[in-house]
């Protein structure tokens, strides 16, 4: 057994011998897989049914305040029905080929040799997670700001304002995800 942690991954000692690293590594890995999995479709039914609750009250869809907390569920059935299988599939790819997470620290170029499916599941699940992440959170302020204003009995809210400020807030992660951040930043391993 080496003592030599930061080679427990690599393609050379992987074959080779077991590590404590590799073990706990691959429990963690398996863990997470099987939480997400389990968690992934509990979330696109619950706020299937949240949909299904709104559109079937038509006094439901008359109030302002449901507006966001539609948009909520969507950005939440969203996450589950798009980010957390590709994540899924990022981190059985990593089980499979432990090594495709080994990036040279002192080059700061992009790893080319990683294998282009890890890419590929790694941009659109970050991307989509960073994006629905940024739309939930300002949609948790709006709606608590609203929540505010009715509780003051200031709220001007009305179903097309409510409308116009979701359509505005989606757009917002969009802007703010194109300038900052770079086309390394997806290839970062964790």
């Amino acid at each position: 057994m080496s003592n030599n942690t930061s080679s427990c991954l690599s393609k050379s000692n992987y074959y080779g011998e077991i590590c404590h690293l590799d073990i706990f590594f691959r429990i963690v890995l398996m863990a997470a897989i099987v939480i997400i999995s389990v968690m992934s479709p509990v979330a696109v039914v619950g706020n299937g049914l949240v949909f299904a609750a709104i559109w079937k009250n038509p006094s439901l869809r008359r109030a302002p305040s449901y507006v966001p907390l539609a948009a909520l569920a969507f950005t939440d059935f969203c996450t589950g029905f798009i980010t957390e299988p590709f994540h899924v599939t990022n981190l059985l790819l990593i089980l499979k080929d432990p090594s495709v997470i080994i990036k040279n620290k002192s080059d700061y170029s992009i790893n080319w040799s990683w294998p282009t499916y890890f890419l590929i599941t790694k941009v659109i699940g970050e991307g989509f997670l960073e994006y629905f992440f940024a739309l939930t959170i300002l949609l948790v302020t709006v709606m608590a700001i609203e929540r505010w204003l009715q509780m003051s009995r200031q709220s001007l809210m009305t179903v097309r304002r409510a409308c116009t400020t979701v359509a505005v807030l989606s757009l917002l992660p969009m802007s703010l995800f194109a300038h900052g951040y770079s086309f390394d930043n997806y290839f970062n391993p964790f």
